[in-house]
């Protein structure tokens, strides 16, 4: 993929390109209400997630989660299950924060969509935040969303909304294509640590599927705002970017997931996106 994104689209090629994205779009979400910060199809699958029953075999230690909920204590020996877990929670705290604040911009009037598909893309990520959150129903929790996000994610948040779009979108780029990567280390994490519970397992892979499909598609969408300039500074800017953001939570960093190795995140290829994802995103 790394490659891949920094490619510039033949001359009139984009624009074609954007047409069929916002219909793909358009058949996969519904119709948007900013009002409610809803998407009609996608209400239909939240609901579904949210209705799943608990899956999560034996005792679930809540005085554990709780307190490295609270305060990851990385001396504290907690087992994968809710390592991984926390890491669902927490990814969804950063891109929670990320979200509010972009609404908040929005109804302020301080940035403006460029037209309904922009509003779309950020419902989406509105609805990141609850499918991942709703993974900790099939633990039998139920959580609130927090809005906490470390110092590098809210400088890189707020230069992605105040910068002219010109450096903008190279953020917004290479920020979306790091998030893919680590949701595809999440997915074979947690492939391997509920191997032994297939309905536990298919259904916490559904959910971050699910998001998936949606980053890759906003890595398409980023692009095709650019043209072969900035394209070459959303290159320049992946170094800077993947150090703002850093290693999102202590519970990844316990299971391996971050920091990503600088040979991975340079030599990444659409490739290894698994095909059953690759056949349901948008990729250009």
């Amino acid at each position: 993929m790394t490659r891949d994104i920094y490619r510039p689209f033949p001359e009139g090629e984009r624009e074609e390109k954007l047409q069929a994205f916002a219909e793909f779009v358009k058949e996969r979400d519904g119709v948007p209400d900013l009002a409610t910060r809803t998407l009609s199809r996608r209400e239909e699958t939240l609901k579904r997630f949210r209705g799943t029953t608990i899956l999560y075999p034996g005792t679930f230690d809540r005085a554990l989660f709780d307190a490295q909920y609270r305060h990851y204590d990385k001396r504290r020996k907690t087992p994968q299950e809710i390592l991984l877990l926390l890491t669902f929670i927490k990814l969804n705290n950063v891109e929670a924060f990320a979200v509010e604040k972009s609404f908040r911009a929005v109804e302020r009037g301080v940035v403006r969509f460029k037209d309904d598909l922009e509003l779309i893309l950020l419902l989406e990520e509105h609805y990141h935040t609850k499918i991942l959150l709703s993974a900790a129903n099939l633990f039998g929790l139920n959580l609130e969303p927090r809005f906490e996000a470390s110092l590098g994610v809210r400088v890189i948040n707020t230069a992605t909304l105040r910068l002219p779009d010109v450096i903008g979108y190279p953020l917004l780029l290479v920020a979306e294509f790091l998030g893919v990567i680590m949701l595809l280390r999440m997915l074979r994490s947690l492939r391997e640590i509920f191997k032994a519970t297939p309905p536990l397992c298919d259904a916490l892979e559904e959910r971050l599927i699910d998001v998936l499909i949606d980053e890759i598609g906003h890595v398409t969408y980023n692009r095709l705002q650019l043209n072969s300039w900035g394209l070459a500074q959303a290159k320049l800017c992946l170094p800077l970017v993947a150090v703002g953001i850093g290693s999102p939570v202590g519970e990844a960093r316990a299971l391996g997931l971050c920091p990503v190795p600088w040979r991975d995140v340079f030599t990444f290829e659409m490739k290894q996106v698994p095909e059953e994802i690759r056949r349901q995103a948008f990729i250009a």
